[in-house]
């Protein structure tokens, strides 16, 4: 992984102790959510907390999150990730912000980069550098489609513009007015 950083401003500094809240978003991740949360543990110290919201699982996911080194946020039924990211925003006591996928394809130990990044950024998006094999075609071929769209449309720079592991400053997400439920 290799974290990139867009729009520069100073960070606003910490809330009750804690510099960054990394959420996970997680709808089914009953397998590998304990290899995400040991991996996070791992890396992260004091100045972090670790925030598992649960979209309404039909699988074990809130026993095995309660079990972890974390809080755990539910939603009743699924509302969709978008919805998950901002139950999860809305609960952070932490002024940056990571937002992780929940199904061990990123790696724990580029946050604390990232958490450093967003010191004087509002935004950093971390890319796979190699894919994974296990991602099906289908996916491979939509996420090209994806990142030269937003690359030609907007401009965007880098690849892998659909990562599931970025990170936010509070304040540049309190100014987006954030509203999707779904995966957009």
């Amino acid at each position: 992984m290799t974290p990139n950083a867009d729009n520069s401003k100073p960070n606003a500094g910490t809330t009750n102790g804690v510099l960054a809240t990394v959420i996970l978003p997680a709808y089914n991740e009953t397998e590998a959510l304990p290899s995400v949360l040991e991996s996070l543990s791992a890396v992260l110290d004091e100045n972090y907390e670790i925030l598992v919201v649960d979209d309404g699982s039909t699988d074990d996911t809130v026993n095995v999150a309660r079990k972890g080194n974390c809080r755990v946020i539910c939603h009743a039924q699924n509302m969709g990730k978008g919805a998950a990211v901002r139950t999860g925003v809305a609960n952070a006591r932490g002024e940056r912000v990571i937002i992780m996928d929940a199904d061990a394809t990123y790696p724990a130990d580029a946050i604390p980069k990232m958490v450093d990044l967003l010191a004087t950024h509002d935004v950093v998006r971390c890319h796979r550098e190699a894919r994974h094999e296990q991602m099906p075609a289908v996916n491979r071929f939509g996420n090209w489609i994806f990142d030269t769209l937003l690359t030609r449309i907007h401009g965007l720079e880098g690849g892998d513009h659909l990562s599931g592991l970025y990170g936010m400053r509070m304040d540049a997400i309190h100014g987006m007015g954030l509203e999707a439920d779904g995966f957009d």
